[in-house]
């Protein structure tokens, strides 16, 4: 699932031992805890160990990152995206979602005036534009 752990988005799950019929509900190895970025090189890895030349990286994969935004490289604000958790009013879900920020570390988020729900389904309001 995806968590905000110590000020970041972070993937937590679980490994099991898979020498028995019950894989996923008994002999648990650990609980663990790892940066959104680190699980998901990690799965990109193994899907290129096991596609070969088919694999391709997805699109947003660069958000991995903390990236400035093209859209206002050339303004007065300039906004950095990073990939995180789909945040909602009430949970934070088990997908991800990309997150605006004010400053080159993706560490003070972006105020659009939306609702988290809001912006769930439209996206980041951007000098009138919708960023998702």
């Amino acid at each position: 699932s995806c968590v905000n752990y110590m000020n970041g988005h972070m993937i937590k799950f679980e490994l099991f031992e898979s020498t028995n019929n019950f894989q996923c509900h008994a002999n648990n190895l650990g609980t663990f805890v790892v940066s959104i970025s680190h699980y998901m090189r990690a799965f990109f890895n193994y899907q290129a160990l096991v596609h070969g030349e088919d694999f391709k990286l997805p699109s947003d994969a660069g958000y991995l990152n903390c990236v400035l935004l093209q859209q206002t490289a050339y303004s007065d604000t300039k906004l950095y995206a990073k990939i995180g958790c789909l945040e909602r009013d009430t949970y934070t879900s088990t997908k991800l979602a990309v997150h605006v920020y004010t400053d080159k570390q993706c560490s003070q988020p972006y105020d659009d005036g939306q609702s988290d729900d809001s912006r769930s389904k439209r996206g980041y309001n951007i000098n009138g534009y919708y960023f998702s």
